[in-house]
């Protein structure tokens, strides 16, 4: 056994070596952990590998990230899906009259629909924001579901 192994089974004071090793040791787990660092090592069976290779990279482009870190991306993509489906609409039997006329707007009925519809809409963002942040990488039981997934809902 080491100094440091046999520390635990004598009473009295540590030697310089184990306060050395202790102050280590503290310092390395009030550092950030390997996992969230960005210049985590890339490992594998040949030396060959160069740090910079970042072969995990392209799974990062999968999922929004734990800060919204691919925000522009969701964003991106979100609004070419709603206007995709827009122009579906527009073109789907295009000679067919349309349903909300400007006379349906001007209509008290439709407006006050059309505040219930936004007033709703902030109470469910606001409900969101106190349920289980499950992107978050502090909650391990669970995972991050892709960005295409997020769309599909």
């Amino acid at each position: 056994m080491s100094v440091i192994d046999t520390a635990m089974f004598r009473r009295g004071k540590r030697s310089a070596r184990e306060d050395e090793y202790n102050t280590e040791a503290k310092r390395a787990r009030l550092s950030k952990a390997p996992m969230y660092s960005q210049q985590r090592k890339v490992f594998s069976r040949g030396d060959h590998v160069v740090d910079n290779q970042k072969q995990w990279a392209a799974l990062g482009a999968w999922f929004l990230g734990p800060k919204a870190e691919n925000g522009e991306v969701f964003r991106d993509l979100l609004t070419r899906a709603v206007d995709s489906h827009i122009g579906f609409r527009h073109s789907y039997f295009p000679c067919d009259p349309p349903y909300v006329t400007d006379d349906l707007r001007e209509a008290g009925a439709f407006k006050n629909a059309m505040v219930k519809l936004r007033s709703e809409m902030d109470n469910l963002h606001k409900e969101l924001k106190n349920s289980v942040p499950f992107f978050s990488s502090r909650y391990k039981v669970t995972n991050e579901i892709t960005i295409i997934s997020e769309l599909q809902k």
